[in-house]
């Protein structure tokens, strides 16, 4: 009998951002973010939150999932910058892993 690995997967949507450096600084200085306000939000409730938090998590050099309390925040940032939007999320990310090891897997 053939191994198989097998995972359940959610429906997640990403948005792959091209960072603009320039885009960044205009909005930290619109902001008002200064480098001790840079953490983690949980939930994030508004844009401002939002960039401290991918901030904190850049100079972190990590990452992690965000929960924004409404779609709407994270679709006004991906908006200042160029994206691709994704299938996507830690499940994805794990089939992708688990074919480059050898293994086959399905995205329901």
């Amino acid at each position: 009998m053939e191994n198989h690995i097998i995972a359940g997967f959610q429906n997640t949507v990403d948005f792959e951002i091209v960072w603009d450096q320039d885009v960044l600084q205009e909005l930290i200085q619109a902001y008002g973010i200064q480098y001790n306000e840079i953490r983690v939000f949980m939930p994030i409730t508004n844009e401002r939150e939002l960039l401290c938090t991918l901030l904190c998590h850049m100079r972190q050099q990590g990452g992690s999932e965000c929960l924004a309390s409404s779609s709407k925040i994270t679709r006004r940032f991906a908006n200042r910058f160029r994206f691709d939007v994704t299938l996507g999320g830690t499940a994805v990310r794990a089939a992708m892993a688990i074919e480059k090891l050898g293994y086959g897997s399905t995205i329901r």
